[in-house]
């Protein structure tokens, strides 16, 4: 069925062209449109061959939906050729100011697109399809407006341009959002589009431009072309990834494969985040010696008191950004850069490890040895073929409710203690102990914060630690962050009966020293605990 209409779509798209030729609409030479139809349709045709055979070199080559690849480039050369003949011609008519600005419009548009073709960097914006249909009203606008206002004798041109970019647009932004994505449609009609648009503007350029102005901007695209591949491969592969493992990546060692396969370093953006957020990885990976097959990672949030995946991805080392693992070059630094989707009901605030494990690809269930062991490393291990990458936090972005009982502490580390609820039902409401507390500067200390219950008829102190918030120590809270922190039942529930006195504070967790603390009125608080009120049990 994909053959057949490949086939019947080649065959209109020429057939459309060859009119356009006939009619004069267009005054590109014959061969170069029949020459970039039938590229356009190898590239298709090469992908539905390759996929023939998944998870090789060829199959990543080719295929329509991989990026830094030969259909990749191709398509944003034909970008970066068009955005740079629109912008030739905005420097031609600058004199003619209305004009001039048009074409820079679709100029430094199609310059994007180039770029983003190449690189995906609207995959770095959640509403990426919103922002780019507003682009494409604009530069439409822009035609329009030309057309039918400022160079109308042209008219037929900007139409095509616009007829052009809605073709690019049905397969790059609509039909990737069909439940069924057809990526050999969506690219056939992606670099038909750019296709249109190219000998609409180079018309334009040979109607308005001198032949000696056309040999001048001939060898700037041939010049162009070939410094942008030269970018490509100095981005991707050779030397900028090697680069970053070397000066920017956070180190982190571990061999596979008994030093056949090597994580360098890794990069994960250390800001807070809130439930719902990507979390970012990018990784450095060398092999030493040839691969004999191709391999895989799964990349998990882990909570560390439980050890439960919260988030996971599961993505090869190689495609789609790079070629399959038994095709690097040994020695080479392969940067590998994905994203690690949460879900908005992520407890929060906690902080979670990051882990990885390795694994061959394709999953082989006969196989007891899917799993790569690691054979060295210098990050902590939690099982013999899984390790803890980083340390990812995350806030609560809901509104903190009022304390029942407010308060002004100053701890002398930029803590503060706001505002207080005390059970009022007994233990049988113990549960309802809670603390609002708020940081004012970052601190390098783990604090722990204290509870003593004064039993106030046989002078006996019962003491009770945590951290106050479990889930997120303070060395990773945020400056500014405030929060709720919120004591469990069994602290208390255990207490004889009787009336208690409750007090509060903090210490250092490696010292075990107090931490010191003022009232509102900067008077020092004795002993360093703040006394919250009292307790009753059993009465």
């Amino acid at each position: 069925m994909t053959e057949i209409f490949l086939i019947a779509a080649t065959a209109l798209n020429l057939m459309f062209l060859n009119l356009l030729v006939q009619k004069s609409i267009i005054a590109v030479p014959r061969r170069w449109i029949f020459a970039l139809t039938l590229l356009n349709t190898a590239i298709v045709v090469l992908h539905l061959v390759t996929q023939r055979v998944p998870s090789t070199f060829v199959w990543w080559l080719f295929h329509v939906n991989f990026e830094y690849n030969a259909g990749a480039l191709f398509s944003s050369l034909l970008l970066l050729s068009t955005g740079l003949l629109a912008l030739t011609i905005a420097a031609v008519l600058r004199g003619k100011l209305r004009l001039s600005i048009v074409w820079l419009i679709w100029g430094a548009a199609y310059l994007f697109f180039s770029y983003d073709e190449l690189y995906s960097f609207h995959e770095q914006i959640a509403a990426w399809a919103l922002y780019y249909v507003i682009l494409g009203l604009i530069i439409v606008g822009a035609a329009v407006y030309a057309g039918l206002f400022v160079d109308q004798q042209h008219f037929p041109i900007y139409l095509l341009l616009i007829f052009g970019l809605g073709v690019t647009a049905a397969g790059g932004v609509f039909i990737e959002k069909l439940p069924i994505i057809l990526v050999e449609l969506e690219e056939f009609l992606e670099l038909s589009g750019t296709i249109f648009v190219l000998a609409a503007t180079y018309t334009y350029f040979r109607r308005r431009l001198s032949d000696r102005q056309w040999q001048q901007t001939r060898r700037l695209l041939v010049r162009g072309s070939i410094a942008w591949a030269a970018v490509l491969i100095g981005v991707v592969f050779w030397p900028l990834p090697e680069i970053e493992a070397r000066y920017l990546a956070q180190p982190a060692f571990a061999e596979y494969l008994g030093g056949d396969l090597i994580l360098l370093g890794y990069q994960v953006d250390e800001r807070p985040r809130h439930a719902g957020e990507r979390i970012r990885v990018t990784q450095y990976w060398r092999a030493s010696r040839p691969l004999a097959q191709n391999y895989a990672q799964s990349v998990r949030l882990l909570n560390p008191r439980t050890g439960a995946a919260l988030a996971q991805a599961d993505v090869p080392l190689g495609p789609p950004t790079l070629p399959t693992t038994d095709a690097w070059f040994p020695g080479m630094v392969y940067k590998k850069t994905f994203y690690l989707v949460t879900d908005s009901t992520l407890p929060a605030p906690a902080r979670y490890w990051l882990s990885l494990s390795v694994w061959r690809t394709p999953w082989d269930p006969v196989r007891e040895d899917n799993m790569l062991l690691i054979d060295r490393t210098d990050r902590e291990m939690v099982l013999p073929d899984t390790l803890i990458l980083g340390q990812v936090v995350f806030l609560s972005s809901d509104a903190l409710p009022d304390a029942p009982a407010s308060a002004s502490y100053h701890f002398d580390n930029a803590m503060r203690l706001k505002g207080y609820a005390l059970p009022t039902g007994g233990a049988d409401d113990a549960d309802s102990l809670r603390f609002w507390w708020e940081l004012d500067a970052r601190v390098d200390q783990e604090l722990i914060q204290f509870l003593h219950a004064h039993d106030v008829e046989d002078d006996t102190i019962y003491v009770f630690d945590q951290p106050p918030l479990p889930e997120l120590p303070t060395t990773d809270w945020p400056a500014g962050m405030q929060a709720v922190s919120q004591w469990g039942p069994e602290q208390l529930r255990d207490l004889p009966d009787g009336q208690y006195e409750l007090f509060t504070g903090l210490y250092e967790l490696t010292t075990m020293e107090r931490i010191g603390v003022s009232d509102a009125s900067g008077a020092a608080v004795p002993d360093n605990r703040i006394y919250l009120g009292t307790l009753i049990i059993g009465q």
